[in-house]
């Protein structure tokens, strides 16, 4: 059985959920906090092959997680296509202006390689160091979710400018998502070239959409952007994460054609089909708060979800990344629960 089957796929009832956390490289490592005062900022630390490879494996050495995601960011998009990016403590990114938002953008193959190509070395970096049962994921932004960044320069509580661009001047907005969307496939492809094994896809704002823009801005481009990358990749599995938007996302995933959508803590699991009757993987839905808390109440958690989606076309996950505050012992917890089956 080939890795990447071993994370998404499960036959019989002695097998398990895998498990990896979003965020599993980050700053409730002591190892990570470590390396991370190693490189000048957060750009510096992504675009460093040597660094970002020993993040994206110190997690996997500690815990032993089923899945090793990339140690990069969404934003090295924005990056490539010329803006500045930085990461303010306490506030988040900021990005400088885009010269013109409403100017079509140019994706330049040979721009992106020259500045990007730290990242493919990382995954090169990785591969040759990552245990053979481990899988390896690599992750991009979706189009709607980067432009939200690009556009109002950092994150926002509404993406007032971003919105206001798609409703008022829908056919710009709409060419800067197809830029977009060719950037991700062949970012994607590349990441692949370079190693991974299955990519995720992460809309994080989708869910401040209307069911009708969100399948404009979000479902339709995603769904272009898995159907280009299976056509050279058709073995690679697609995780796509629509915080926010499942239950918009849920009556298109024919169209999507995703291997497996990751749902936030705010889908309740009784809602979903039974894991035999679906035909795409369910990943989540652990409230990262619940990983801080109480370890009794985290148990329950944990086995609850389990319980109610069974071992088939299942992994376990959190509904958002791990927060900073989130003790160790819990995170061993939680692992050691899934893979035992301990009550």
């Amino acid at each position: 059985m080939m890795k990447k089957e071993l994370l998404l796929t499960f036959t019989n009832e002695n097998t398990r959920p895998s498990v990896w956390l979003m965020r599993q490289a980050g700053r409730y490592l002591p190892e990570y906090r470590k390396l991370r005062g190693q490189a000048k900022n957060f750009m510096d630390f992504c675009l460093n092959a040597e660094l970002a490879a020993e993040a994206t494996l110190q997690p996997i050495r500690r815990f032993g997680f089923d899945g090793a995601i990339l140690f990069s960011d969404i934003l090295v998009i924005p990056y490539a296509f010329g803006q500045e990016v930085t990461f303010v403590e306490g506030i988040g990114p900021k990005l400088s202006p885009l010269e013109n938002a409403e100017k079509p953008l140019s994706f330049l193959k040979q721009a992106f390689t020259e500045k990007l190509s730290p990242v493919f070395d990382t995954i090169k970096l990785v591969k040759s160091q990552l245990p053979a049962e481990t899988t390896f994921i690599g992750f991009s932004g979706c189009p709607w979710t980067l432009a939200c960044y690009m556009i109002d320069q950092g994150s926002s509580k509404d993406f007032f400018n971003t919105r206001l661009l798609a409703y008022q001047k829908p056919q710009i907005f709409k060419q800067l998502i197809k830029t977009l969307s060719e950037a991700i496939i062949w970012y994607l492809s590349e990441q692949i070239r370079a190693g991974v094994e299955i990519v995720q896809l992460f809309d994080s704002w989708i869910g401040l959409l209307s069911a009708e823009a969100m399948k404009e801005w979000g479902i339709n481009p995603t769904s272009y952007i898995i159907q280009e990358i299976k056509k050279e990749f058709p073995k690679t599995p697609v995780i796509v994460f629509p915080k926010g938007g499942y239950w918009n996302y849920s009556p298109h995933v024919q169209q999507l054609k995703a291997d497996a959508i990751s749902i936030d803590s705010s889908v309740p699991l009784t809602s979903l089909q039974a894991a035999a009757k679906r035909s795409y993987i369910i990943q989540g839905n652990l409230d990262p708060f619940s990983l801080v808390g109480d370890i009794g109440n985290l148990k329950n958690d944990v086995q609850n979800i389990i319980q109610k989606m069974g071992k088939e076309k299942f992994i376990f996950n959190l509904g958002h990344g791990i927060l900073p505050q989130t003790p160790l012992e819990n995170v061993y917890q939680l692992v050691d629960l899934v893979k035992s089956g301990k009550k």
